[in-house]
């Protein structure tokens, strides 16, 4: 969890502690350790639950890379590892689709749609699978359970000190035939549990031991669980006994349910380290999103002391992260300042052409205008990585993400991506079988949320104003635009349009996100303020854009 960006942590105590300590009902099952073994120390069982695969990927590498890090004397000690179903590549593997759960070599496709529910068959959540075993890019450390056989319950019962980590549905799964005989977890953590409901949520209640704690992890300033209907929100003043005392909010998730009666502070943190972004990509939220007076812990005692906080990078080297330069200086203004490693949030506005003009007829037909220039950028930080990365499908998994709010905008990203001679088709940079699906290289805000990269694109240019408007609660929604600008550690480029700089008419949002679509749209203005007043903001005219783009592709034939 090292290099998640999770600014708030939910601990669930008891009485008398203000540690992360949750009193289960459950008796530990006495054969859950009788025939396992001890290598060192006191049995220890550890749960990690998140409800994407993408969360539970990234928390078993982080696991993997801070003990051969920061504990390589551990090393001759293998702290068993088992990931429920998928097998967990390394950070800059290719991704594919490939099931990892069995030896076939079927594929499983990812799909556009961003419903959540998932009806508890198998866990799955629609992030692209990892590649199989036998692509080689897997973490020796870690043991892929199946959980439909009895790998899982056999892993636990024999080893007194292991982790488990999957899915809710997949934790379910594999141990839904021991309810009389439950494995007990010493410590469960539910991973962004933000975006988990709170009846997934229950179902880890079953696996915690007597005198086991329970943290919950998330942040409630990102997006919250998908859900089919908008539920009112809930009463200012809800008494934290009263468990009934808001209907509404169980159909949130665990984490904003249980902060809401959290109104004290007792049991909620904050994080205010973030282990992700550089000090000028850190400096936006914490102005903003996250400038508030924090309770720290004092190393010496128990009392909790108020003291401002400053969300702020958790080391100097974090702080002082910086994009890869080009070789040589680019000339051309535009290239100078995407490139420029000093600029690490750049935002671009595209002007849109007068009514009158026929090349508005391209903006109305529903083509997005602004696709070639987003692809040439990526091509254009591409030619920055060459000396660090050699396989495009590296570049794609660890240096650069676009973000779209729409699937047409994506697709239409995509092709304008594949068409281009650096990076040659998609199908080619995979390197692995002919039915693999291609990369994940362009995902939607609810996709990339729990995912980061070096550097990231946000295109959030939109040219129908009738759209912007009807679609205000989507696209201002302040969690949303959060969700993407939080995901980069070294470059973030914002493309808007002025139509979505725009503000927004409220009176026909719906008035259950009213406010969220203010504060939305006044962030997405701070950071629009925040580019300007370091000089990395610049101006385009659709017409002039094809002109722009020309310029990217003379720096990149160089």
């Amino acid at each position: 969890m090292a290099e998640s960006h999770l600014p708030d942590k939910i601990d669930l105590p008891s009485a008398s502690s203000t540690t992360t300590k949750a009193k289960s009902t459950k008796a530990s099952s006495s054969s859950s350790s009788s025939s396992s073994s001890v290598v060192g120390g006191s049995p220890f069982r550890v749960l990690i639950v998140a409800f994407t695969h993408t969360a539970i990927d990234h928390v078993v590498r982080m696991l993997v890379r801070l003990r051969r890090e920061h504990f390589p004397h551990l090393i001759p000690w293998k702290l068993p590892i088992g990931r429920l179903d998928r097998v967990v590549s390394s950070d800059d593997s290719p991704s594919s689709s490939t099931s990892s759960s069995s030896s076939s070599s079927s594929s499983s496709s990812s799909s556009d749609n961003n419903n959540n529910n998932n009806n508890g068959n198998d866990g799955d959540d629609g992030d692209a699978a990892p590649p199989s075993a036998a692509s080689g890019s897997c973490l020796p450390e870690v043991d892929v359970l199946e959980s439909d056989k009895k790998g899982p319950i056999q892993f636990v019962r024999r080893n007194a000190q292991c982790i488990v980590a999957g899915t809710v549905w997949a934790v379910r799964k594999a141990f839904k035939k021991e309810l009389r005989d439950p494995p007990q977890f010493d410590l469960v953590i539910l991973d962004e549990s933000s975006q988990m409901r709170l009846g997934e949520a229950a179902i880890c209640f079953h696996w915690l031991a007597k005198d086991g704690r329970m943290v919950l992890a998330g942040d409630h300033e990102q997006l919250p669980p998908i859900t089919s209907v908008l539920y009112p929100p809930p009463p200012s003043v809800v008494p934290w006994g009263d468990v009934f005392g808001d209907i509404s909010a169980i159909h949130g998730s665990i984490f904003q349910y249980c902060k809401q009666r959290d109104k004290e502070g007792k049991v909620t943190r904050m994080l205010v380290e973030n282990w992700r972004m550089n000090e000028e990509l850190c400096e936006l939220p914490a102005t903003t999103i996250y400038a508030t007076k924090t309770k720290t812990i004092s190393t010496t005692n128990n009392n909790n002391n108020d003291d401002d906080v400053i969300y702020h990078p958790a080391t100097a080297t974090i702080a002082a992260r910086r994009w890869p330069s080009l070789a040589s200086p680019p000339r051309d203004d535009l290239v100078r300042l995407l490139v420029d490693p000093a600029k690490p949030l750049v935002v671009i506005k595209l002007m849109s052409v007068p009514q009158d003009d026929s090349s508005d007829d391209v903006v109305r037909s529903g083509v997005f205008p602004q696709a070639p220039l987003v692809a040439n950028v990526a091509a254009l930080l591409r030619k920055c990585t060459l000396g660090e990365t050699s396989h495009i499908s590296q570049f794609w998994a660890k240096h650069l993400l676009i973000i779209a709010p729409h699937h047409a905008q994506r697709l239409q990203i995509k092709k304008e991506v594949s068409q281009l001679p650096l990076f040659g088709k998609v199908e080619r940079a995979l390197g692995t079988s002919p039915s693999s699906s291609d990369i994940q290289f362009v995902e939607t805000v609810e996709k990339s949320q729990g995912q980061q990269r070096e550097g990231i694109i946000i295109d959030y240019a939109i040219f129908d104003k009738s759209v912007v408007q009807r679609e205000a609660g989507f696209l201002y929604h302040r969690n949303r635009l959060n969700v993407a600008l939080s995901r980069a550690r070294t470059k973030c480029i914002l493309i808007v349009s002025d139509d979505v700089m725009r503000p927004p008419l409220l009176d026909d949002v719906d008035p259950s996100v009213a406010a969220l679509v203010e504060q939305g749209y006044t962030y997405l203005k701070a950071a629009v303020d925040y580019a300007t007043a370091h000089g990395a903001y610049k101006e385009i005219s659709l017409p002039n854009i094809l002109e722009n783009i020309q310029n990217i592709r003379a720096e990149l034939n160089k």
